[in-house]
């Protein structure tokens, strides 16, 4: 234990020294210009200079890209990073889905001027001097800016999505950025904007992806090096900063959060005997129904009104989950129901052949006497082969849900050790999770998952409708992830194989056009939210939590990005 708060201690301090670090010696204000959140960062050296607006892709935030306000700054430029319509600290809605209708572009575009304005007001800039910096969406706004006004003298486009921002006439001097990794669209498009004309240019930075060249070195020197070259040379000759040490800090934070949680659950728990896990039968069998699931799911939400909800993409993923959840749980009863009623019929068999103590034929296959006539509580043969404890046969020890028999494990037991959080074990009451420090798990997941990401990586606190829409998404999710444990008993490798069904399928859904092609780019993320939340459902079972808290705790990890990210709609 000692070793582990050390460990603790180190990955806290190291974190929140490189994330406190990012950017010293440079000034920092935080205002609001019509009605527009933006960070505003300026160089150490004084004087009018050239200064550069920052826009960030879908969904992300003036904080994602912050490393370019300290690269920047550090080279003498004043910068002002904003949040554009629906994102981050702005709460006046995006007007569509996908930031694609002539509204949107027209809502970017007036956050971008609100940017400029307050930009040319600055003291320490000359304002017939500007450059737009922007990735993603932000790249396509900054280019459709720049091309609107010829008084932008440079900008740099990092993984434009499309060419049309842009002509053969505006903007000039424009840089385009793409990562080797991405997808060819976004090549496609940078290439061709750059030959349109003699003073344009595109750089491709090799072995990253759409995320991750923003953190990428040569990005940035890229990006100072064009703006260098525009404003006839660097205005200061301090050396880049990393980029990528924010979010470094941020993994150092996230890592320590995560380690964490074993000893926080190891003192407000009880450990649980060994139980025996799933077999290869029982694995493949959920992976098989739970493909089913997600697929039903993935064409349900197509066809619901998804998009009532007002939060980008939310809503198809909020119906995916809670679809997906619900067919597996339904699955579950009736396996559970089955099970009873095979379990009562060989009961019944050994009753009329007079109780003799004779073995039954699935006792005689598993090499054990099947005690259910005796009323002793044992596994009967369907429990052995499937997992499941006879909740029919309890006559005494066995759980009696409608009677309140306390003290085992319920149908899912078999499978992986879920405390059936209704039957009223007595080790929840006592010595287990007790009803008061049980809840702190909670908690402690929200601050896990929110304070890294604010910190290192992005706006993660919810603002305006955010905060209702969290408990709609963190709903469906906990349903999915109620039903997993239900179905895989609690199974980790069950469990890490529903989620990879999960992700599968709803990347294919985003191929195939039944969601958003965003989806594709933030599987990764997604991907190590699930892992998270699989090596936390570990820890809770091992601890003898009931399901229900199992599921809410792993849930809130994943959905807790998801409503503070993507952009409100309406």
């Amino acid at each position: 234990m000692r070793r582990t708060l050390l460990l603790l201690l180190v990955l806290l301090a190291g974190g929140a020294w490189l994330i406190a670090g990012a950017g010293d010696g440079l000034r920092r204000e935080h205002v609001t210009a019509a009605g527009v959140p933006l960070d505003v960062v300026h160089p150490a050296a004084g004087g009018r200079r050239p200064g550069v607006v920052v826009a960030h892709g879908f969904s992300g935030s003036a904080r994602l890209m912050a490393p370019f306000g300290d690269t920047l700054a550090a080279r003498g430029y004043p910068v002002v990073l904003l949040d554009l319509a629906g994102h981050g600290a702005n709460t006046h809605p995006l007007p569509d889905q996908t930031a694609s209708t002539e509204n949107s572009t027209e809502a970017l575009q007036a956050d971008l001027a609100a940017a400029v304005a307050y930009l040319r007001s600055m003291p320490d800039v000359d304002p017939a001097r500007i450059a737009l910096v922007g990735h993603s969406m932000g790249a396509g706004a900054v280019t459709r800016y720049s091309a609107a006004h010829p008084d932008v003298t440079a900008t740099v486009a990092i993984s434009l999505p499309s060419a049309v921002a842009a002509s053969a006439e505006r903007p000039a001097r424009l840089l385009t950025v793409v990562g080797g990794l991405e997808f060819p669209g976004f090549r496609e498009a940078a290439t061709t904007v750059a030959a349109q004309r003699a003073d344009r240019a595109v750089r491709v930075i090799p072995g990253v992806e759409h995320i991750t060249v923003l953190y990428a070195p040569a990005t940035h020197r890229e990006t100072v090096a064009w703006l260098d070259q525009t404003f006839g040379g660097p205005l200061d000759s301090a050396a880049i900063p990393f980029p990528g040490r924010r979010l470094a800090g941020a993994a150092l934070l996230g890592l320590a959060f995560l380690i964490g949680f074993h000893p926080l659950v190891a003192r407000i728990g009880v450990a649980r005997p060994a139980t025996p896990r799933g077999t290869l039968r029982t694995r493949v069998t959920v992976t098989v129904v739970a493909t089913v699931a997600a697929a039903v799911g993935a064409v349900t939400a197509r066809l619901l009104p998804t998009t009532l909800l007002p939060l980008a993409i939310a809503g198809y993923v909020t119906v995916y989950a809670a679809v997906t959840g619900t067919i597996l749980l339904l699955y579950d009863t009736r396996r559970a129901r089955a099970d009873n009623e095979a379990a009562t019929s060989a009961r019944g068999g050994n009753e009329a052949a007079g109780h003799d103590g004779i073995p039954d034929e699935a006792a005689r296959n598993d090499g054990a006497l099947d005690k259910a006539a005796g009323h002793d509580g044992a596994l009967d043969e369907t429990a052995r082969h499937g997992g499941a404890l006879d909740e029919a046969a309890g006559h005494g020890g066995v759980l009696d849900e409608a009677a309140g028999h306390g003290g085992v494990l319920d149908e899912a037991a078999g499978h992986g050790g879920v405390l059936d959080e209704a039957g009223g074990d007595d080790r929840s009451a006592g010595a287990g999770l007790g009803r008061g420090r049980l809840l702190l798990v909670l908690p402690y997941a929200a601050i896990a998952i929110a304070v890294p990401v604010h910190l290192g990586l992005t706006h993660a606190l919810p603002v305006g409708d955010r905060w209702w829409l969290l408990l709609i998404i963190w709903a469906a999710f906990a349903l999915f992830a109620y039903a997993a444990e239900r179905v895989t008993g609690g199974d980790p490798i069950a469990l890490l194989a529903v989620a990879a069904v999960f992700v599968v399928v709803l990347a294919a859904a985003a191929v195939t056009g039944l969601t958003h092609g965003f989806v594709v780019l933030v599987l990764f993320p997604l991907i190590g939210l699930l892992l998270w939340q699989t090596l936390w459902s570990f820890l809770l079972n091992r601890r003898s939590a009931p399901t229900w808290l199992t599921a809410l705790t792993g849930a809130l990890v994943v959905t807790w990005p998801l409503a503070v990210t993507l952009p409100l709609v309406g």
